[in-house]
């Protein structure tokens, strides 16, 4: 839900912070001793450097935070970088954004769960473990009235190498699309056996769409 960003920006405000969005980190600014001392950012047109008071703080992943950070970074940073090596990044997702008819649905429909095709296997095979979120069961404004909003993912478990190469808005990226959204679809089917027929907004995220939007590494 946006209440939970709203909230912490609203926190943020009331402790004398200043929230700017849709600036683009390009990169982190070092001082003489190699230290992180604020960011460079692209905003309406513009670059514009941020210096920090106390710290730089990023909640990018390990991977993207690494490319901001100049060559000419400290020790301390050289040997966070070497840190990051020995961790191996999980796969990638596939969404399904949806907006239902809700008439006649189960009145226990459950607001939040998993959907998963084989237990013996682990949760980070191919798409094996779906997570669902149906939220407007708990706060109905974020629908229609009679309407439900609905996200459902893949665990962590699309195979990023499928879309090695694919460019978005070819045909070879909406067959893609299409092709591997369908194992979401087949666990929604198993809760409401009806869905398709109900869906009246659809949305399709791929690793593709992680990347642009959400700028994550390798989606």
């Amino acid at each position: 839900s946006g209440e939970i960003i709203s909230a912490l920006i609203r926190a943020i405000r009331k402790n004398g912070g200043r929230v700017i969005g849709g600036a683009h980190v390009e990169k982190v600014l070092l001082n003489s001793a190699g230290e992180a001392n604020g960011v460079q950012v692209s905003y309406k047109g513009e670059t514009i450097d941020v210096l920090a008071r106390d710290a730089v703080v990023s909640n990018a992943d390990l991977w993207a935070t690494s490319k901001l950070v100049p060559g000419s970074a400290g020790e301390r940073w050289q040997e966070f970088e070497k840190t990051t090596k020995q961790y191996d990044q999980c796969e990638s997702f596939m969404h399904l954004h949806l907006g239902l008819d809700a008439t006649g649905l189960p009145e226990d429909l459950w607001p939040q769960f998993a959907v998963v095709r084989d237990w013996s296997k682990p949760i980070e095979s191919e798409g094996n473990v779906m997570i669902v979120a149906i939220p407007s069961l708990l706060d109905p404004s974020m629908a229609p009235e009679g309407k439900h909003v609905l996200h459902a993912y893949t665990a962590g478990n699309e195979p990023i190498d499928l879309w090695s190469g694919v460019e978005r808005g070819t045909d070879e990226y909406n067959r893609l699309k299409e092709e591997r959204s369908q194992v979401l679809w087949n666990a929604l089917e198993k809760v409401i056996p009806d869905i398709r027929k109900r869906v009246e907004v659809e949305m399709v995220g791929t690793p593709l769409t992680h990347s642009r939007f959400l700028r994550r590494t390798y989606g």
